[in-house]
């Protein structure tokens, strides 16, 4: 494979994710079989496994996984929650926030990853180019994922753009404060 997105592997290991886990990444009472290393070793190490098993040639994308743990050996990590083909307000709060206080980190450990641009009948298309936009002007990864259908011509021509803008950025991003 070219590309692997690894998703979902925190909740795997812990049996929760994100802010289900408040102060704790596990649950009461719970652990690892293996009592001599710690939890950050053992995710590491599985991380590790990952990367040794996909090969150095391959792209790997981390998505709900611990990215201070993924440095060095994802070559992209999901740095926020989900964005939504179905609610805009939820791609405003789920990837402008990933982008606006995550992108300090963009190429520091590995490659943002703000969420996908869903170019879907639900969210106007607006509203989804201006995502587009700013995923493209950001230096992160871009990924889209549109809905059968929904490409015209006028999507296509702004794809054009925007992987040709991701592609060669005059510059990245940069968080301001």
């Amino acid at each position: 494979y070219e590309l692997v997105k690894h998703d979902f592997s925190t909740y795997e290991l812990f049996g929760q994710c994100g802010n289900e886990m408040g102060s704790s990444p596990t649950i009461a009472g719970w652990n690892f079989n293996d009592r001599y290393k710690t939890n950050a070793e053992i995710v590491n190490d599985f991380y590790a496994a990952i990367r040794r098993i996909a090969g150095k040639q391959t792209c790997i994308v981390g998505c709900n996984t611990i990215g201070h743990l993924a440095a060095g050996i994802f070559d992209a990590n999901r740095t926020g929650d989900d964005v939504s083909g179905k609610n805009w307000s939820r791609t405003q709060r789920m990837g402008i926030n990933t982008l606006a206080f995550r992108l300090p980190q963009n190429r520091s450990f590995f490659v943002n990853d703000p969420d996908c641009v869903p170019i879907t009948h639900a969210i106007d298309w607006t509203l989804t180019r201006s995502w587009l936009d700013v995923v493209a002007r950001s230096g992160t990864a871009m990924i889209i994922s549109p809905e059968h259908g929904m490409i015209g011509a006028e999507q296509r021509a702004a794809l054009r753009e925007a992987f040709h803008q991701a592609a060669n950025p005059a510059s990245f991003s940069e968080a301001t404060d």
